[in-house]
């Protein structure tokens, strides 16, 4: 026996947060079942009933060890691997179920005593190769108690923690007070019988079983009353259960409740700190919350001032333009009014109008762009209405200039319409013209 392994394997099927699960269902358990919603009980249906749950993703996290049935444990999962090799993959601990049952006890009806010692020793050896009501009487409890240590030993001797169970059943119409004097009695009398066949405790598992009122009692247990009454019925000095497993670590079980209870005291603190950081950050969130409402506000606000100053100043744009032209229409309206001695007084008269009318223009930025009869003809800056054939002027240039371009400030504001020169033999026209039209050499379109 290697006590060092024993320990070791002991605490670690204890792993804070994990728990151990019991897959060693015999094949009438899992037959009922079965039976309960329709799938047949074979052994190829409790392979892939049992190996589906050991191949889950993740199982390990919340996992440390299950108790297997002799014919898992010899079973094989996907990928032909063992199941064992499978949990020890994960490293969750393969456990066996290695009791024969129950049998009547002699000479006391109606009481069993688990069966299975024979050739207990050899099974352990194969299963460590493969990896993985009024009554009890008092001579009930002896025979299993003493059954049980001996099974607690033949486990240690092959390097096996043994998970011991005095499970007091919950069927019958028992009290809560009778299970416990039960129970009591029972874990007493196994632990004498563990300490009588040298059975390291340290190296030992007890699955303890609830202490709880029979299912046909008149009166059922509370959560409370069966936390209470188990953890009051443990031989362990009272340490909190609740049918959980329980690791017999350390034989000092009040040195390790005042350690238990100073880590308390200390997460206590840590909460408290934590509550009154909480407090704080909820107090900065509601400040910056409140902070962010009024950026939003005064983002709207900013948002509809800027509305109003844009319109404004459309508003007044407008205003002034309007301001700049309206002195020419007057003039236009006196010119009509008036009389003129000949036709050139009168042209004399358009052509201070039409200075007035470009001056306003200059003072709102525009003026017109240089461009003149001869000149290259750009598409950025002119619009090709048609073409003409002058001898005196090169090809491509402007012949003649229907409407003038105009800039407002650096921006071409109305491109100019023109006539373009064509006279190569064969040569494309420039885009944007139509035909072909005689002008005469003022430039003027004919």
């Amino acid at each position: 026996m290697s006590l060092d392994v024993l320990k070791q394997t002991a605490k670690a099927m204890v792993a804070n947060g994990k728990g151990i699960i019991a897959a060693d269902e015999s094949a009438g358990t899992c037959q009922k079942r079965f039976d309960s919603v329709g799938v047949a009980c074979t052994e190829e249906t409790r392979r892939a009933y049992r190996t589906m749950m050991f191949e889950t993703d993740g199982l390990e996290e919340y996992v440390s060890g299950v108790i297997l049935y002799d014919e898992t444990i010899r079973q094989k999962g996907s990928g032909d691997i063992p199941v064992p090799e499978i949990l020890e993959k994960k490293g969750v601990l393969p456990g066996i179920k290695v009791d024969g049952g129950l049998d009547d006890l002699a000479l006391h009806s109606g009481e069993k005593v688990t069966k299975g010692l024979d050739g207990l020793r050899e099974r352990l050896a194969e299963y460590a190769k493969l990896g993985g009501a009024n009554i009890p009487s008092d001579a009930c409890i002896h025979a299993n108690a003493h059954a049980l240590a001996r099974y607690a030993a033949l486990c240690q001797e092959a390097d096996i923690v043994p998970m011991v169970e005095p499970e007091v059943l919950i069927d019958g119409d028992h009290t809560l007070e009778q299970c416990y004097e039960a129970t009591e009695k029972t874990l007493k009398k196994m632990f004498e019988e563990l300490k009588g066949q040298d059975v390291a405790m340290e190296g030992t598992i007890l699955k303890a079983s609830m202490v709880i009122a029979g299912k046909k009692a008149a009166k059922q247990s509370s959560v409370d009353e069966v936390a209470e009454a188990t953890s009051d019925s443990s031989p362990l000095g009272g340490r909190p259960s609740t049918g959980n497993t329980v690791n017999l670590d350390d034989p000092d079980y009040a040195k390790a409740e005042n350690a238990m209870m100073a880590d308390v005291e200390g997460l206590s603190s840590q909460l408290g700190e934590t509550m009154t950081q909480l407090k704080m950050l909820e107090t900065k969130e509601q400040e910056a919350l409140d902070q962010f409402r009024r950026l939003s506000k005064d983002f709207m606000n900013f948002r509809a001032r800027a509305a109003r100053d844009i319109q404004m100043g459309v508003d007044q744009a407008e205003r002034k333009l309007l301001l700049e032209f309206l002195p020419i229409l007057d003039n236009f309206d006196r010119s009509l009014e008036s009389s003129y001695p000949d036709l050139d007084t009168f042209r004399n008269g358009v052509f201070l109008i039409r200075k007035q009318f470009q001056d306003a223009l200059r003072r709102c930025g525009v003026e017109p762009a240089v461009m003149e009869v001869g000149d290259p003809f750009s598409a950025h800056t002119a619009e090709a209405l048609t073409t003409m054939t002058r001898d005196d002027l090169p090809d491509g240039a402007v012949a003649a200039i229907y409407e003038r371009a105009y800039m407002l400030r650096d921006h071409l504001l109305r491109p100019a319409k023109v006539v373009v020169n064509h006279h190569q033999e064969g040569s494309a026209p420039p885009a944007g013209s139509f035909d072909t039209v005689n002008l005469n050499p003022t430039g003027d379109i004919q």
